[in-house]
């Protein structure tokens, strides 16, 4: 796997919803790697479940979330980039409706 950098655009993909989006890689701060996402027609699908993931968020209800996560989970995101998947985890899109920032983590294979 070739090394991410900042600026580099990294594209979601849902299992049934096709691309979500282009994320633009802005920072990495302690191994996640942090940015924008520009959504695509595919996000309309899904936006949703993110806006209430977001909402339960800020609200601190996090006793709540791991019905959300499951649901985000089960639509099976994928990273792409140049045509590289990339493995990733702790995805996180924070939706507040007028843009949507973002987060992950890259799997360390071994």
């Amino acid at each position: 796997m070739s090394e991410i950098h900042v600026g580099d655009t990294i594209f979601l993909h849902g299992r049934e919803t096709g691309l979500l989006g282009e994320f633009v890689i802005r920072e990495v701060r302690s191994g996640v790697w942090c940015g924008d996402l520009t959504p695509a027609p595919g996000y309309s699908q899904v936006r949703d479940l993110f806006m209430e993931w977001t909402q339960l968020v800020n609200d601190q209800c996090f006793s709540l979330l791991d019905e959300v996560d499951d649901k985000m989970t089960a639509i099976g995101i994928v990273a792409v980039r140049n045509g590289e998947l990339l493995p990733i985890t702790d995805l996180q899109l924070h939706d507040e409706g007028r843009s949507v920032k973002g987060s992950f983590r890259l799997v360390i294979l071994q």
